[in-house]
């Protein structure tokens, strides 16, 4: 069994360098954590993704959904990922994701610790962005550097989105972008509930509630766990692009009576 599973799902054609730069450097041994690729765009790269797992001994289950809807990151689809994590605790992250070199680490010594730990992330914009592999933050760009970060702009960030250092938080912090929790835990629950057909809003936060108040678990945050993502630019300020695609009304009804259940605030 692995210690660490990392779970993503894309759909996009750039990203796959970022999330690779930040792997190949991270302190945690490489042996000891696997990457759950959910990958709309399969065909295309399969063979590009197979290569660099060898050239760089990171063990990578690379497969395409079988839920094909625009959202990437439905809760079928993370479903789909979690039926093939073997380690014992699991990250959730999104596309276009790089993290320091330390951030495996920590979520690991939270979990041992016996919380789950959510991590803040910070955005950036790219114009264009995955118009096709051409563009500039495209499929494995050898030319990445961590520095383009300090020329693109940064968004303003949704509050619950910067996360307090070493304090426990409520799941209304999690937003299945970079957070971490037992595996068997998660399993318990049955994974995410799929009639939550969103992919933002109430179809993460239901997760996390349940996964708190059924498992008796604690979410705790640090900011060294921070990661870096980037998004199509220019778009509106990050909470209205959040609020724009926030889950309909029977799904928030559905979070809502949930809250109710477990006496905890909307």
């Amino acid at each position: 069994m692995k210690k660490i599973s990392i779970i993503c799902t894309i759909h996009r054609y750039g990203g796959i360098d970022l999330m690779f730069a930040g792997l190949e450097h991270q302190t945690f041994p490489k042996e000891d954590y696997e990457l759950i690729l959910c990958d709309k765009l399969y065909d295309i790269r399969h063979e590009t993704i197979k290569n660099w797992a060898q050239e760089n001994n990171i063990n990578v289950t690379h497969f395409k959904p079988k839920n094909q809807s625009n959202y990437h990151v439905h809760s079928s689809v993370l479903n789909e990922c979690l039926e093939k994590v073997t380690g014992e605790y699991t990250i959730v992250i999104g596309d276009y994701t790089f993290m320091m070199p330390h951030w495996l680490e920590i979520h690991h010594t939270y979990n041992q610790a016996g919380y789950c730990l959510s991590g803040p992330q910070r955005i950036y914009g790219l114009p264009k962005l995955c118009v096709d592999l051409r563009q500039p933050i495209s499929t494995f760009n050898e030319n990445f550097n961590t520095d383009m970060f300090k020329l693109l702009p940064q968004f303003q960030m949704d509050p619950k989105l910067q996360l307090p250092n070493g304090s426990l938080i409520d799941h209304r912090y999690c937003y299945n972008r970079n957070e971490s929790f037992p595996t068997a835990a998660a399993k318990k629950i049955g994974g995410w509930d799929e009639s939550f057909d969103n992919r933002v809003g109430q179809s993460n936060l239901e997760f996390y509630l349940r996964l708190i108040h059924e498992c008796n678990l604690q979410i705790a945050s640090d900011g060294r766990a921070e990661i870096y993502r980037i998004m199509s630019y220019p778009i509106p300020p990050f909470t209205e692009f959040l609020a724009a695609e926030t889950d309909a009304t029977i799904n928030t009804i559905k979070y809502n009576k949930l809250c109710k259940k477990y006496n905890v605030g909307e």
